[in-house]
């Protein structure tokens, strides 16, 4: 009985351990969006909103991220697309992203913060276009630490407005 009842547990490990399968991702990183996180539909500046841009990524290599805190060689780059020769590309550090499991492909979220300081560089462009509210959309990539590129996104419309 006890080699029977050990086969069946046998059987049924091989049988589990066949049906998950290790994620394979390119080595390059891909990003796609999935949120603006923020607590009303308009985005006010100085008005101590917060708010979350979050992407979804995928990295087969698993070398995105910064490799220790003081690594800042993989990164968000995005440009606000409203009016390109005023809005330059900004750059997020990505933080270390922990390994799970025993493969190097790794997947997950990146949420980077809309706060005032993100923002304090549009005052100056609402005062010079003599308007107080406007729809801004971001295009952005990420890359590893190998340099290499991910594909490139265009955001949703984010609405912010002065007070």
């Amino acid at each position: 009985m006890n080699i029977k009842h050990a086969l069946i547990i046998i059987i049924t490990l091989i049988g589990l351990q066949a049906c998950y399968k290790t994620p394979s991702y390119p080595i390059e990183p891909t990003v796609r969006f999935s949120a603006f996180e923020k607590p009303n539909e308009i985005y006010t500046l100085d008005a101590g909103e917060g708010g979350n841009l979050i992407v979804e990524f995928t990295d087969g290599d698993g070398d995105l991220g910064k490799l220790n805190n003081q690594d800042s060689s993989s990164f968000v780059v995005y440009r606000n697309l409203r009016d390109t020769s005023f809005f330059h590309d900004n750059m997020y550090v990505i933080p270390v992203i922990p390994k799970k499991g025993t493969t190097n492909a790794i997947s997950g979220k990146i949420e980077i913060k809309l706060n005032d300081a993100l923002f304090n560089s549009y005052l100056s462009y609402f005062v010079m276009k003599g308007i107080s509210i406007d729809t801004f959309t971001y295009k952005l990539y990420i890359t590893d630490r190998a340099g290499h590129r991910s594909n490139e996104i265009v955001t949703p419309p984010i609405i912010v407005k002065i007070p």
